[in-house]
């Protein structure tokens, strides 16, 4: 049986492995959808203050779609359902991959060796061995060749969109502006993009904690159907 508190995790990813590994399980669809309910246990039963908790929030909603989609061979996911199972199975390989090699090094600087040869070389003595007619002088023509080549060549980086992440403290304080201004709305309007799903999860635990507060009341009139809010402060 998992335990659940006495079990610390570097990450929801961490966790994720750790709980594959158990099994001996290969990092599959299969796998994840196995872990599923552990997964979602530890979310359940975790001492973990809320923006910590957004992280874990986020893969487990990747794997209960995992899960959806191994009960229900039959359902349809969208294109970017797909790629965010994907996404998950990638990050979690390389991962794995990145603590291996952590773990290796870690052992590494325990014994004190922090010059690591390549394993063909190892006990091989360096020696630089030049042509006969080399000159100083044509050595320092070749070093200055190679600089000329390096600086002629257009350098262009990767570009990346960066994300900006909605701290929890500062979402409760935007939500409760915008109730001073509004007795009643519903949890769309204030969610923001469907793609920031980050950003979701976060305005959701906020909604969640403001209501543990009494500062506002949650109706929804059926499962999966709109979650109404209203602003207890002008009742």
């Amino acid at each position: 049986m998992f335990n659940i508190t006495s079990e610390q995790f570097n990450g929801p990813l961490d966790l994720l492995l750790r709980l594959i590994e158990e099994r001996n399980l290969e990092i599959t669809d299969f796998s994840l959808s196995n872990v599923t309910n552990e997964y979602l246990e530890y979310i359940k039963e975790a001492e973990s203050n809320s923006n910590e908790l957004a992280d874990f929030l986020v893969i487990a909603s990747t794997l209960i779609l995992i899960k959806s989609k191994a009960i229900l061979p039959t359902l349809e996911l969208s294109k970017e359902e797909t790629e965010e199972i994907l996404d998950l199975k990638e990050r979690l390989i390389i991962y794995k991959i990145f603590k291996e090699k952590s773990l290796h090094i870690s052992e590494l600087s325990k014994q004190k060796r922090f010059l690591y040869s390549h394993p063909p070389f190892v006990d091989v003595e360096a020696i630089f061995s030049p042509p006969k007619n080399l000159t100083l002088e044509m050595f320092k023509q070749a070093f200055e060749n190679i600089l000329d080549l390096y600086q002629k060549e257009k350098i262009i980086l990767p570009t990346k969109k960066v994300r900006i992440l909605v701290n929890l403290k500062d979402r409760i304080n935007n939500l409760l502006s915008i109730f001073k201004g509004k007795d009643r709305c519903n949890f769309n309007e204030i969610s923001g993009s469907k793609e920031d799903k980050i950003g979701i999860v976060v305005t959701f635990l906020a909604i969640l904690h403001l209501a543990k507060d009494g500062l506002i009341t949650l109706e929804q009139e059926s499962n999966f159907g709109e979650i109404g809010i209203v602003s207890n402060e002008l009742k």
